[in-house]
């Protein structure tokens, strides 16, 4: 799965990334947000598929990421356990956001 390193948006638009699951492992993708946290929502689901997974299989989460105000911000992804916060994440992802006016 080839994920983007930027994408650019406009004020209004959404723009939604996958990232692969590994739930049925215990690992949550979290998310932190650099820059101002006003110029953008984040909100999280199941990505959907148009195939029933197998039983015992992760589902891949999609972030939905709008944009609210013209400006620049970094959202760094990481995918762990929450009961092992002091372990480094089992996979990273950061991307730069750059949010125009519409």
């Amino acid at each position: 799965m080839e994920l983007p390193a930027k994408i650019d948006l406009k004020v209004g638009e959404t723009y939604t990334l996958k990232l692969p699951g590994l739930g049925t492992a215990g690992y949550q993708w979290t998310y932190d947000i650099g820059g101002d946290r006003n110029l953008i929502d984040v909100s999280q689901t199941t990505a959907k598929s148009s195939e029933f997974p197998a039983v015992g299989s992760s589902i891949d989460r999609a972030f939905i990421l709008r944009g609210l105000a013209p400006g620049q911000v970094t959202i760094h992804f990481m995918q762990q356990r929450p009961w092992e916060r002091n372990q480094p994440p089992v996979a990273e992802h950061t991307l730069q956001v750059e949010i125009k006016k519409a």
